[in-house]
């Protein structure tokens, strides 16, 4: 549990470092959001609870580095992980068209959940026509990472799991 926590924190922290260095200078109108992907895969893999943490904890690091008003997307990013988190129950986690879709839905339930936000708090007026490209733009980008970062899920998930379930501990060490 805790070698899984602290795996899934590294792994925030990177896609944070990745997306701010890397992806958000891309030649593309919109790049890749590694933190969403992170948030969805851990909603979808691990359930409501910790698809809500996870947002919660990806949209504040979003608020963190990208300089908007704080709270904003951390809202957002917490309401698309926890719908991650509800829906796993209701999709075969075996699929392999799973993460791509789910980063299509996630991406434009971000989109509308922030420009409602956005709307809603007036910090900005919000574009819509260019709004609906840009979720286009994204959701597509998304879509072909969501496989690389589900598939990195998976491996902490199977590094994380305690091996010898059934084998009893020794507490006669010393003899």
């Amino acid at each position: 549990m805790i070698v899984r926590l602290v795996l899934l924190v590294i792994c925030l922290l990177a896609a944070a470092l990745v997306d701010s260095a890397w992806a958000s200078r891309l030649p593309l109108p919109v790049g890749p959001d590694l933190l969403l992907l992170v948030a969805l895969g851990v909603g979808i893999r691990r359930g409501l609870e910790s698809g809500a943490l996870a947002g919660a904890a990806a949209g504040y690091l979003r608020d963190l580095i990208g300089g908007g008003p704080m709270g904003l997307f951390a809202l957002s990013y917490l309401g698309v992980g926890a719908l991650a988190g509800a829906a796993s129950a209701m999709v075969d986690q075996q699929q392999r068209a799973l993460p791509a879709a789910a980063a299509v839905a996630g991406t434009v339930g971000l989109g509308l959940v922030s420009a409602a936000m956005v709307t809603l708090t007036g910090a900005a007026r919000v574009a819509w026509a260019a709004l609906a490209a840009d979720v286009a733009l994204g959701a597509a980008s998304n879509a072909v990472f969501a496989g690389w970062v589900d598939r990195l899920l998976r491996w902490i998930d199977r590094l994380a799991e305690r091996r010898y379930v059934g084998r009893n501990i020794g507490h006669r060490v010393l003899r």
